[in-house]
């Protein structure tokens, strides 16, 4: 008998055992989204539970929409990209070394393309809506998957084998709709919603927002050159982030410091710049006060010396992208932290 070659042919439950697998909760698979706009450099992200009853019932007619003013998606890095899950583009990039957003420089948050899954989580049908900066059309995404039931094993109420290249979703092209004028971003919109909803769980959501956002920034009410500021809305009324650990890290600040450090590690250089007390000073990584702690012992493996002028062996990203590699005094190279201050 001749030998036959066979191929994958995954069924459509895939998408949902992924899902499961992948995402925990319906409150995750929204956190996930948030960091996809994250990731696009967004600045502002909505997230608008629309149509709700109490105790954030969901109804017929519930809705839940995703809004951000990030870097929205072409044509073809929908084709290519968001269509087809574990697509490498991010890994790759991570892999040589490219570890940051285009625009703002951010650590890139996602990688294996949860996002996709996340919605799928949500609801049965799901609008995606974008457009890239400076692009005239918006592009859209519209999933209907109503018919079929949570485990895409019956199809109109009826049991039937359902492969996933059976599954068809939309793309279609305007200038003008849910983006208009020259607006980019994406917009998501979920109906048809699954799983269930409370106060309870929207607070948590909260709780697991305010996270992502920057603590420090909001006690001291500095501007934040990096912005990204996260909203919610429940039928219309904002709810306020939990800001319940940033008061009580204001009230130890302002009330309990007993020093007042501000300054910032510069990556090139391998150096922190600092006031203590409004009393200036610099360190750098090579200086013994820090080569020789023991935390940097069990980190290094060995304490360096005044005058020593030899390669020490610490991570920082490289051209190439390796993990670690050879730096020293005058190599200038950039460390995978990058620069960041504190205060």
């Amino acid at each position: 008998m001749k030998p036959e070659t066979l191929k994958l042919r995954p069924y459509a439950r895939l998408l949902t055992m992924l899902g499961d697998q992948l995402i925990k909760n319906e409150r995750i698979a929204l956190v996930e989204l948030i960091k996809n706009a994250y990731d696009a450099d967004a600045e502002r992200v909505e997230v608008r539970f629309e149509d709700f009853g109490p105790n954030m019932k969901h109804k017929k007619n519930s809705r839940i929409v995703v809004k951000d003013d990030g870097s929205g998606m072409a044509a073809e890095v929908l084709r290519k990209e968001w269509m087809n899950p574990a697509t490498p583009t991010k890994y790759l990039a991570k892999k040589e070394g490219r570890r940051t957003t285009p625009g703002k420089g951010r650590i890139i948050q996602g990688e294996k393309g949860i996002g996709r899954f996340a919605i799928l989580k949500l609801g049965r049908e799901i609008t995606v809506t974008t457009r890239p900066c400076g692009a005239n059309l918006e592009n859209r995404l519209t999933y209907d998957f109503a018919r079929f039931d949570d485990d895409f094993i019956s199809e109109n109420k009826k049991r039937k084998e359902i492969f996933l290249d059976q599954i068809g979703i939309k793309f279609s092209q305007s200038d003008s709709g849910i983006l208009p004028g020259k607006q980019h971003g994406t917009v998501i919109e979920i109906r048809n919603l699954k799983g269930a909803w409370s106060d309870r769980i929207v607070e948590d959501l909260c709780r697991d927002v305010s996270n992502l956002t920057d603590p420090v920034s909001r006690i001291t009410r500095r501007e934040n050159p990096d912005r990204f500021e996260i909203e919610i809305f429940c039928n219309g009324k904002r709810r306020f982030l939990d800001d319940e650990d940033a008061e009580s890290l204001k009230a130890l600040i302002e009330e309990k410091a007993v020093l007042k450090i501000e300054g910032g590690f510069y990556s090139s250089e391998g150096t922190f710049s600092f006031e203590i007390n409004n009393s200036s000073d610099k360190i750098t990584l090579r200086d013994p006060k820090i080569a020789g702690l023991w935390v940097w012992r069990q980190r290094f493996g060995r304490t360096l010396h005044d005058g020593e002028t030899d390669q020490m062996r610490i991570p920082f990203r490289s051209e190439s992208g390796d993990r670690e590699s050879i730096l020293s005094t005058n190599m200038g190279a950039a460390f995978t932290c990058g620069d960041f201050k504190f205060h």
